[in-house]
């Protein structure tokens, strides 16, 4: 029947991920998103699945393949590796990653892109659609569009990101996401491979440093099978007490100005850090910048059938390897959870929402505030505890003991 559907607003990572498992699984969905095609926008950079990759990997329908065709480093054998490194000195602190799949310490480092198309694979998504509002009754919701469409279902899963309109109708217009402390100045370059060797071969994924003031993210994107070039970005985060005039600043600065910023920013870095500026030089700045938000759930959501995934119910910074992770983890448990009540013929929709709720808004709310910490005090061995344990890092312990 119509009402059974689950209505998901937004194709990013959660909302593709939730469609898949529901696919697999057998249970009604839509999905609806409001670009007006699979390629419609830049899908960002990459993200880092350790915690949640084994639920993924088990839900999953088999006709997918294998989603390690979405790595950064897909074409070549070389295996995802996360490098931390202190950014005042250059030392390398710990790496994580290296290791073959199903073994500890596993990270696949995944292009967004590479994965929209992974998760875009044998399901329809109706694109175009921009979320007006929706209304509930009693055995059903209904989703209205701005083009003036509707769709009824028995659940609205709201996946529109960070400024979720679902969220913003559930919540109230109140409940908006805020800038982070830190700053980020971003840019991208196509690297030779002379240049591009020293840092993949430190951190074949990403590296990541955190030196007073500055967190620091140097990332692949993608690499050429025959190693001849590879494109690299970069996050380079300064910390503002101001961040709301700060972020302003970011914004409309010109490239010149935000080079300038992070060649100061730089200037005393060891050259492994510093020189990916200057390669990218300043034609390929991004103007404007990614403007970090934070969004921090509430311990409760209104009773009904409609609920949030992924950034529009927690949004945080990336310095805690959490944000993409916690998206595919609330996939997974909303996934398995409806799965489930469809098998043992229950039709209690309102039930399995406050089912999946009781894990993911403490994961989410413990998510931000702890990706907020590790942001404000550049702890990278915070980054990634919990993630996997310590005996699966190569460390260097002096160093570590410094951060």
């Amino acid at each position: 029947m119509e009402k059974e559907k689950v209505l998901i607003i937004g194709a990013g990572p959660g909302g593709l991920a939730l469609a898949q498992i529901l696919r697999r699984h057998n249970v009604a969905y839509e999905i609806f998103e409001r670009d007006d095609s699979q390629r419609g926008r830049k899908q960002g950079w990459a993200v880092a699945l350790i915690d949640s990759l084994h639920d993924l990997r088990e839900l999953l329908p088999a006709d997918l393949g294998d989603i390690r065709v979405t790595s950064v480093n897909n074409g070549i054998p070389d295996l995802d590796v996360l490098t931390l490194l202190d950014g005042s000195t250059g030392e390398h602190v710990a790496s994580l990653g290296g290791v073959p799949i199903n073994h500890p310490g596993y990270v696949l480092r995944v292009a967004r892109e590479r994965l929209r198309d992974y998760l875009w694979a044998n399901i329809t998504v109706t694109t175009g659609k921009k979320f007006s509002h929706y209304e509930e009754d009693e055995d059903s919701v209904v989703a209205f569009f701005e083009d003036g469409t509707s769709a009824r279902g028995s659940v609205l899963v709201g996946a529109d990101g960070a400024h979720s309109y679902v969220r913003s109708q559930l919540l109230g217009p109140n409940h908006q996401p805020v800038a982070s402390s830190l700053v980020p100045i971003v840019g991208e370059c196509e690297l030779p491979r002379n240049l591009y060797e020293p840092i993949h071969a430190l951190g074949s994924a990403a590296i990541i440093s955190s030196s007073p003031g500055v967190r620091y993210l140097i990332g692949l994107r993608t690499i050429k099978p025959d190693r001849s070039s590879a494109n690299y970005y970069y996050a380079l985060c300064f910390y503002s007490e101001t961040p709301e005039v700060d972020s302003v600043w970011a914004q409309t600065a010109s490239k010149a100005e935000l080079y300038e910023k992070a060649v100061e920013i730089t200037k005393d870095m060891p050259p492994i850090l510093k020189n990916i500026i200057k390669y990218t030089g300043v034609e390929n700045i991004l103007t404007p910048p990614l403007k970090f938000l934070e969004f921090t759930p509430p311990g409760q959501i209104p009773n009904g059938r409609v609920t949030l995934l992924g950034d529009s119910a927690h949004s945080m910074i990336p310095f805690c390897i959490a944000g993409a992770n916690s998206a595919i983890q609330d996939a997974c448990d909303l996934g398995r959870i409806l799965a489930q009540q469809k098998i043992n013929h229950k039709e209690d929709f309102e039930q399995a929402i406050r089912e999946y709720e009781k894990l993911m808004l403490p994961r989410g709310r413990r998510n931000v505030l702890q990706s907020r910490a590790v942001g404000e005090s550049g702890n990278l061995m915070s980054m990634v505890e919990g993630k996997v344990n310590t005996k699966d890092l190569l460390m260097n312990p002096g160093a570590a003991a410094r951060l």
